[in-house]
């Protein structure tokens, strides 16, 4: 099975990088400037959209605390700073913060991990044929000021939502939707987060958030068995 889906989110974020930077030569900077609030809405509509979805509150809530606290302990904001500053002669950006912001957007959200999920139980992709177009126009818009560099996010979102679509088999028999369904929410919840950052309403350190991703699964079934 051929992940169509997958690939046009990633060829969505390497167009939208290259083009942003040819763009920012040639249209108006208020013109590109417009852009950014209209794309931070659209990442927090995301997220309301994914946390209404929520199957329990307390595993979703409980799940993003001890995700930051874990993420927070290891220092994962941090160390991708510094990994980023090792690699300044390949990749150099103005603002690692919002970069490393969108590495999360187009990596590590809800809606691209369950939208490979979903392309790969159900042969679906309209999941990701949906994000591909809030990526394009966020990739266009941030490689005006952030350059080449985020068109290289296309690389790890690739592998990471390809190796997802061809594991969606084996999990399709072992992964309630119960599990899908908070997974989904607590997605929902960093990709709002994601949001607040691009607007600059707050500063937000949601590389430490992504932990709580992996700990929804086994949450879940906690609190299923105990209630």
């Amino acid at each position: 099975m051929i992940p169509f889906g997958v690939l046009t989110n990633s060829s969505a974020i390497l167009a939208g990088g290259l083009l942003g930077v040819i763009g920012a030569k040639i249209l108006p900077a208020h013109l590109l400037a417009s852009l950014t609030p209209v794309l931070g809405l659209g990442a927090m509509g995301i997220g309301i959209v994914n946390v209404i979805k929520l199957e329990s509150l307390p595993v979703v809530v409980l799940s993003l605390i001890l995700g930051t606290l874990i993420g927070e302990a290891a220092l994962l904001e941090k160390r991708a700073h510094r990994g980023i500053s090792k690699l300044e002669s390949v990749i150099s950006v103005k603002d690692t913060s919002l970069y490393l912001s969108l590495v999360v957007l187009f990596c590590a959200s809800g809606t691209g991990i369950f939208g490979s999920l979903h392309a790969g139980m159900s042969g679906d992709h309209s999941v990701l044929y949906t994000k591909s177009i809030l990526d394009f126009f966020t990739a266009f818009s941030f490689a005006a000021t952030l350059g080449y560099a985020v068109s290289l996010i296309a690389l790890p979102q690739f592998v990471i939502q390809a190796a997802l679509f061809y594991l969606a088999y084996w999990m399709l028999n072992r992964v309630e939707p119960a599990m899908i369904a908070n997974f989904q929410a607590v997605g929902g919840l960093i990709t709002f987060a994601i949001g607040i950052r691009i607007l600059n309403l707050r500063e937000m350190s949601v590389l430490n958030y992504t932990p709580a991703l992996l700990l929804v699964f086994p949450l879940t079934t906690i609190f299923s068995t105990i209630l």
